[in-house]
């Protein structure tokens, strides 16, 4: 569940070589939390979400990160 949630968070945001993005997922018993990061290019703003849900719906877990970075403005990079 850990390793899904963070490949689709990454996968959302459009991850690869050309952009600095970190995903970091842990489970405890049946909750997962996971954290998305995102620098943009210059290094002048940071962008930092985090979600909690269901281990049995990592994706959705991801989804919501990924929602909490587009709000900061995450996707003008």
């Amino acid at each position: 569940a850990a390793v899904r949630a963070e490949r689709s968070v990454l996968s959302l945001l459009g991850g690869g070589c050309q952009l600095a993005l970190g995903a970091y997922a842990s489970v405890e018993e049946d909750t997962l939390t996971l954290t998305g990061l995102l620098v943009e290019e210059a290094g002048t703003q940071v962008f930092k979400a985090t979600s909690t849900g269901s281990v049995d719906d990592p994706e959705g877990v991801a989804a919501e990160v990924y929602r909490q970075l587009v709000r900061q403005g995450a996707t003008v990079l």
